[in-house]
């Protein structure tokens, strides 16, 4: 995970892009979408002392992790009563 307290710090510094991405250790497009997104929400450094980095991520980018799931969840009781019945089996389920 990118270090995005440690990118916004140098920045605030005036470093050039590929010596931020140097010294936090991440790729420059990783530095680029993370000055980005803190131009557009208007984070600058300094921040509030107790901001973690997951904290910081979720608020630059809000619809990242979005739910993962596409598919709905198997009704087990149903299945479970079904195959107790004589004759079903999993295939004609």
């Amino acid at each position: 995970m990118p270090n995005y307290l440690e990118i916004l710090r140098l920045d605030s510094f005036n470093y050039s892009q590929r010596t931020i991405e140097s010294t936090a250790h991440c790729s420059r497009h990783t530095v680029c979408n993370v000055l980005q997104a803190a131009k557009v929400k208007q984070s600058t450094w300094p921040l509030d002392d107790d901001i973690t980095n997951a904290e910081l991520e979720a608020v630059l980018f809000l619809g990242k992790y979005k739910s993962g799931c596409r598919y709905v969840e198997l009704d087990y009781p149903y299945i479970h009563r079904e195959l107790a019945k004589t004759g079903f089996t999993m295939a004609l389920l």
